[in-house]
């Protein structure tokens, strides 16, 4: 288990441009992924709305806004800047936020509809460092249970941060496969396919790039997910390999693994 802290850094509101509907802004690449907690709230004066769809265009992650008109998105970004779009109630608009630090962050903003353009605009925006902690110390203090006795051996070690990866395999047609096994290559973590298609693999912390590899009947095909931070996470996939077999024999075309969709949340 990790503490966190947060260390505020404020934005000026120059940092933020508007855009209305079209293309978002690239960014410049950061050199790694790191998270990015991105939450606030959208009004019409002052009057909460709800039912919008806000989505990260460079990383595709989204949310809803409920009913006091709050969202909140996690996503991992390469990139300075972040694009959300916000669509819906006739609102198609555009706020990109510019400069993020290079570190895992928390953004905080407020956003407003401006009824003559139908566009959002600001009311705040404040930027936090996530900083990550020495891990917690769990080793029970001196006659705590579990302490001494044939079930404890006295220096417990800390526990450990896994991350979970998850879903389902199915083959081109959309049938699940059973028996798939499933690795994460680097860690070396892996975990086989129920007679539904679902899998779930326990495995040390890695970030993105993370190379996934399945084999069925021999026959071994891998891809690379991408846009995961380097840290204790869930990972939800869904995983198509075709070309294959149920029994691992080649099909007509050249065996192919490929990622359909996936998002992630912190542990």
């Amino acid at each position: 288990m990790f503490a966190r802290s947060f260390k505020a850094l404020t934005v000026a509101f120059s940092a933020l441009a508007l855009t209305s509907c079209g293309g978002g802004t690239s960014g410049t690449d950061t050199g790694g992924v790191r998270l990015v907690v991105i939450q606030g709230s959208v009004t019409n004066q002052g009057a909460a709305l709800s039912g919008l769809q806000v989505s990260v265009l460079e990383s595709g992650d989204s949310s809803a806004t409920d009913q006091s008109g709050s969202f909140s998105i996690q996503t991992a970004l390469e990139t300075q800047d972040a694009t959300l779009l916000v669509e819906g109630q006739g609102i198609n608009s555009q706020v990109t936020i510019n400069e993020i630090p290079p570190q895992d962050s928390k953004v905080d903003l407020a956003l407003s509809l401006d009824s003559n353009s139908n566009q959002l605009e600001v009311v705040s925006i404040t930027v936090t460092l996530l900083e990550e902690q020495a891990p917690i110390d769990q080793t029970p203090a001196p006659g705590a249970p579990g302490q001494g006795g044939s079930g404890g051996s006295g220096n417990e070690q800390e526990e450990i941060a896994k991350s979970i990866f998850k879903g389902v395999i199915r083959s081109g047609s959309g049938r699940p496969l059973p028996g798939v096994t499933i690795r994460i290559v680097q860690t070396g973590a892996s975990g086989r396919s129920n007679n539904q298609g679902r899998f779930t693999i326990e495995s040390q912390v890695i970030g993105s790039p993370i190379r996934i590899e399945a084999n069925l009947g021999g026959v071994t095909v891998s891809t690379v997910l991408t846009g995961i931070p380097r840290r204790p996470v869930e990972v939800e996939m869904s995983l198509v390999l075709s070309g294959i077999g149920i029994l691992g024999a080649s099909g007509p075309s050249t065996p192919d693994l490929k990622i359909d969709s996936s998002r992630f949340r912190l542990r």
